[in-house]
C-alpha cells in the first residue's frame, strides 16, 4: 500500500479543525517533521489554504498561503510578516515587500518567479 506525501516518514499525524480549516500536522519523534497542510472551505469548496515543510522541527523552504482571490503569499516566516511576496494568479507577477500579519505595508513589483 503506497502512502501519500503527507504520511511519508511520519510517526504521528495530527488532524485538527479550526472553524472551516482542516490542518494536517505531521510529527516524527515528537517534533514537527513533514508537510503541514491546511485545507479551507470557501463557498462549500475545499481549497489548499497553506503549506509549509518541516524537517526535524525546523522549517525548510518557504511557507505558502493561498488567498480567497486566488493569489498567494510566499514567505520564510510562517506568520507572513517581514519580507514576503504576494504572487498574483498565473505565477508570473508579484509584489515583494514588507508585510505585517499577512497585510501589505510596502512593496515593489517583480516578475522573477520562474
Amino acid at each position: 500500500m503506497s502512502r501519500s506525501f503527507l504520511e511519508h516518514d511520519v510517526s504521528l499525524m495530527v488532524v485538527t479543525y479550526l472553524r472551516n480549516l482542516k490542518v494536517w500536522i505531521p510529527f516524527k519523534k515528537d517534533v514537527l517533521h513533514g508537510t503541514v497542510v491546511g485545507i479551507e472551505t470557501w463557498f462549500e469548496v475545499p481549497h489548499l489554504s497553506f503549506m509549509v515543510r518541516y524537517k526535524e522541527g525546523i522549517q525548510v523552504g518557504q511557507a505558502w498561503k493561498m488567498l480567497p482571490e486566488a493569489g498567494y503569499l510566499q514567505s520564510q516566516d510562517i506568520n507572513f510578516e517581514g519580507e514576503t511576496t504576494y504572487v498574483y494568479p498565473g505565477f508570473e507577477v508579484g509584489l515583494h515587500g514588507r508585510f505585517k500579519k499577512a497585510s501589505l505595508i510596502s512593496s515593489k513589483a517583480g516578475n522573477s518567479f520562474y
